[in-house]
């Protein structure tokens, strides 16, 4: 999952299995780069390729490692049309 916030602009956080780190660098860069990686909200890029379920009435994303991010109402609909794509 790569991730920026509001405290620490310009810094994108990547949130990986076994290891997290911070560098320079925006999600519009990683977005355009990756086709893998599906943007949930203005501040979370994740990678479809690892995630556990999606609760489409919580707006909520599981990754495999636990994590959860919440998805925007607009991108809500985008991502379960993608899951259903898929299956």
């Amino acid at each position: 999952m790569l991730s920026t916030s509001k405290e620490r602009p310009g810094i994108v956080r990547l949130t990986a299995i076994n290891k997290v780190a911070d560098f320079p660098g925006n999600l519009n860069s990683f977005e355009g780069k990756y086709s893998d990686f599906f943007r949930c909200d203005k501040s979370t890029l994740v990678n479809l390729d690892h995630f556990r379920s999606f609760d489409y009435q919580r707006k909520e994303l599981t990754m495999i490692d636990g994590i959860k991010c919440s998805v925007s109402h607009r991108k809500s609909r985008e991502l379960n049309k993608i899951l259903k794509e898929d299956e």
